[in-house]
């Protein structure tokens, strides 16, 4: 289900044919790189896997100003002629935007996924895989009493009362 399957159809994003991907990507990487210190769109047939569109372009982002990097990602768009926010949903660490002009006037969702420095390779390679490989790794990793997410690697221990506590073992995957 889309972040924006309750707003009006209207506001609703286009599937991006995975043929045209690379053009909407380097759009994407070229207009919005300046706001952040790194920034990575993992690539379409990877994250695809096969398919022949995607729903929305994922953007991993260490932005240069934590504290306003929505905002400033606002004022981006709105300063330009060739831009426009359709819809918007902020929900915790992702700021998800239905974002038009970047292709013959479709709308297409990018979805920006904060993190940090000490995060971001950890985030590439967890974005960068598409949904396939990190399923895998998860329900692996979740056999042998682990938990593998976006996050990184954990260790999940039970508690005398049974509750789950997960403990952060590594977020380096050299």
């Amino acid at each position: 289900m889309s972040a924006f399957s309750k707003h009006p159809k209207t506001d609703q994003p286009n599937r991006i044919p995975i043929d045209i991907y690379p053009t909407v990507q380097s759009k994407v990487e070229t207009f919005f790189g300046s706001l952040f210190s790194h920034m990575f769109v993992p690539d379409a047939n990877k994250k695809s896997f096969g398919k022949i569109d995607t729903g929305d372009i994922d953007v991993v982002i260490v932005p240069h100003q934590r504290e306003s990097w929505v905002d400033d990602i606002r004022k981006k768009v709105k300063s330009s002629c060739h831009y426009e926010i359709v819809a918007e949903v902020k929900n915790g660490p992702q700021f998800m935007i239905v974002l038009k002009g970047l292709w013959n006037g479709s709308q297409y969702m990018i979805d920006f996924i904060l993190t940090t420095e000490e995060s971001f390779e950890f985030k590439k390679f967890f974005h960068g895989h598409g949904t396939i490989l990190p399923a895998v790794l998860s329900s692996f990793a979740r056999s042998l009493k682990y938990k593998y997410d976006s996050q990184g690697l954990f260790g999940r221990y039970k508690d005398n009362k049974g509750n789950y506590h997960n403990i952060l073992l590594t977020r380096d995957m050299s």
